[in-house]
């Protein structure tokens, strides 16, 4: 076995010639695209076993392999470190699934909400693609199939949408199973809600229910809040939710699931984009001032120092959620919001870790569009209607927007008002700091 610098060095080579190739023949340097092509995904497969050899053989531990990894960032671009990056995280995920045991449970949920064009493979004619459906399969295998002791079910739910997505997943398995044979202890299934519009589930399910009453309507969370309704009736342990893009590999889940196991009093893992110790997400010189202001505000009326609460990459016991699920009634982009002040007023943990993700990050461009205003009025309601104890000045910001007519009004002010030495986040402490003043 050679020194795990040298293969660290080779793998970097590995990959610089793949995305090298893929930057010829397709012009991208978009991390989601690049890892989303198989050939790219079994090259960081094939990287990460190598790693997960040189872990369970003590040859090196992880936090080594991220450290020396990063330490090579001058000598490669960023698509490329990504990579390598990911392997380390994937080995040691590996490493820690395998070490589990005793018999446990665990669903993942992917909401599909108009995904046909990610779902597919990149190429001239459909430019947004990702091939993600394949690649989420292709994690999922690799990282549970070892495993006898687990049992897992990866779950596709096609959220009411009338673009017929869940038809077109259910087409694109059945062309490609035979290519992942999964094991007896593994299952993947594909939910449209719409087909329970009418007909019960083998068990109840409390979400449906309220789903039905709102004839349907709904975003992402209530795609989420069935999944996990429908893996509490399965009685498993744990669920988790990525979102249908490539930005979270799923393959990282070992690293998570490790946390949550410790104890029966963590509620929640928060897989963070946006820790100190977080790779691959946010552009060296931070975040744009919509995505920072919006996180100030969320993260003041929520009285926390977490960084992400809103990231589509969470692991939840079902303990825990059994205790308040039956109060959860946010099926729109903010339902994490309330997630989270339910799993803390049930005195259950929160933590969040910093993860490696694959994503290209454009200044001044959303990657979703999204109606952050009405996500922070849905807050504020949901922290009144559940009586979340509270203070006045976790609100000084939110009572600012609203003053102001609104949450994009504050943004272009903000911009209007921007020093020219002064950076995004110090302004909006000064602003914030004048307004107590002012009060």
């Amino acid at each position: 076995m050679k020194s795990i610098q040298s293969f660290i060095e080779d793998s970097l080579i590995d990959l610089s010639k793949y995305v090298l190739k893929i930057g010829i023949e397709y012009n991208i340097d978009d991390p989601v695209i690049v890892y989303g092509f198989s050939d790219g995904i079994n090259l960081v497969h094939r990287i990460a076993e190598s790693l997960y050899e040189y872990l369970i053989n003590q040859k090196v531990r992880f936090d080594f392999l991220k450290k020396y990894i990063l330490s090579l960032r001058r000598r490669y671009n960023e698509v490329i470190i990504i990579g390598m990056l990911s392997a380390a995280y994937s080995s040691e995920s590996k490493r820690l699934i395998n070490n589990i045991k005793d018999k446990t449970s665990i669903g993942i949920i992917v909401p599909a909400h108009k995904e046909q064009e990610r779902m597919h493979e990149f190429g001239k004619n459909n430019p947004n693609g990702q091939n993600a459906f394949l690649a989420k399969v292709m994690q999922y295998y690799w990282i549970f199939s070892d495993n006898p002791f687990i049992k897992s079910e990866l779950l596709f739910i096609d959220d009411a949408d009338r673009t017929n997505i869940g038809d077109e997943l259910e087409k694109y398995w059945v062309k490609v199973k035979d290519k992942v044979n999964l094991q007896k202890n593994m299952n993947l299934n594909i939910i449209k809600l719409l087909d329970y519009k009418d007909n019960n589930l083998k068990a109840d399910n409390y979400i449906l229910e309220k789903l039905r009453k709102r004839s349907f309507t709904t975003k992402k969370g209530g795609s989420i809040l069935f999944g996990l309704n429908y893996f509490l009736n399965l009685k498993y342990d744990y669920a988790a939710y990525f979102d249908f893009d490539l930005t979270h590999p799923i393959e990282h889940i070992g690293i998570m699931l490790n946390i949550i196991k410790e104890s029966s009093d963590i509620g929640m893992v928060i897989n963070s984009r946006r820790k100190k110790d977080s790779f691959g997400y946010l552009p060296k010189n931070g975040q744009n001032l919509t995505s920072s202001l919006f996180q100030m505000v969320y993260r003041d009326m929520l009285n926390t120092n977490l960084t992400d609460i809103n990231v589509g990459c969470k692991l939840l016991s079902l303990l825990a959620f059994s205790s308040y699920y039956k109060e959860l009634d946010d099926f729109e982009l903010s339902f994490d919001a309330e997630l989270f002040m339910l799993c803390k007023k049930y005195n259950y943990s929160i933590i969040e870790i910093g993860g490696c993700f694959y994503h290209k990050y454009i200044d001044g461009k959303q990657g979703v569009a999204r109606d952050y205003g009405d996500m922070l009025d849905n807050i504020y309601n949901n922290i009144l209607k559940h009586n979340i104890v509270t203070h006045d000045k976790n609100f000084t910001l939110y009572n600012m927007i609203k003053k102001e007519q609104g949450f994009y009004y504050m943004v272009d002010f903000l911009e209007k008002s921007r020093r020219t030495k002064e950076n995004d986040e110090k302004l909006i402490l000064r602003l914030k700091k004048e307004s107590e003043v002012d009060g």
